[in-house]
């Protein structure tokens, strides 16, 4: 079922990505971290596709960055975190309403 609002993609602590709103749940990300340093990607029913990383070396401090790999067709917008201090310390993707299901990989693995 889909539900009528918007839902909300940010990182929690150290070790959780949470979606709230249409698309509730959550990422486990303890001691996890991909090939491409991330300790979640998530795969949204739009087409998005974005990564997100606690504490990269390229962040102001401990907070969770977000890159966007591809913008879907309910994707409104990323809300940049810059300093630790800010509620969520993490950066925020915003989806519209219309969202039906997000997916995260524990165990990527390559093509060959």
């Amino acid at each position: 079922m889909i539900k009528n609002e918007e839902t909300r993609v940010y990182g929690s602590s150290d070790d959780i990505v949470y979606c709230e709103g249409g698309v509730y749940g959550q990422v486990d990300c303890y001691s996890r971290d991909d090939s491409s340093g991330h300790n979640a990607v998530l795969v949204f029913s739009d087409g998005t596709i974005a990564g997100f990383s606690y504490a990269p070396e390229s962040s102001p401090g401990a907070i969770w960055k977000a890159t966007i790999y591809s913008q879907g067709s309910l994707f409104k917008e990323l809300i940049i975190c810059t300093s630790e201090d800010e509620n969520p310390h993490s950066d925020q993707l915003i989806f519209q309403s219309g969202l039906e299901w997000a997916y995260s990989c524990d165990n990527w693995r390559k093509v060959s």
